[in-house]
């Protein structure tokens, strides 16, 4: 893969992670979701939801980067997420549903 490939494989990423963010904020926002803790769970599982859509291996940089979390202090940078088996078909909204039910 060429150096314009590589980049322009690197810009649908970051625009399907963002636009995912985007989503998951107007969900928040829609839901009328107050509770700090919970908004967070929604934004690192739907940027788990989105990695398993790209096929991507979500690390905590990646949630810092684009999702705008911060750092836990003692958290390994290394660290991947990924999506439980059962709901990887599902779609964004029915994972923030679940996760909202689940908290």
């Amino acid at each position: 893969m060429g150096s314009k490939e590589y980049l322009r494989s690197i810009s649908k990423k970051i625009e399907f992670y963002y636009n995912t963010r985007k989503r998951i904020i107007t969900y928040i926002l829609t839901e009328e979701i107050k509770d700090i803790p919970l908004q967070v769970s929604l934004l690192v599982t739907g940027a788990v939801w989105a990695a398993t859509k790209l096929d991507d291996e979500l690390t905590e940089d990646t949630l810092l980067s684009v999702f705008g979390l911060e750092s836990v202090p003692g958290t390994n940078e290394t660290t991947t997420f990924k999506l439980q088996h059962a709901h990887q078909e599902l779609s964004l909204i029915e994972v923030l549903d679940i996760a909202v039910e689940n908290h």
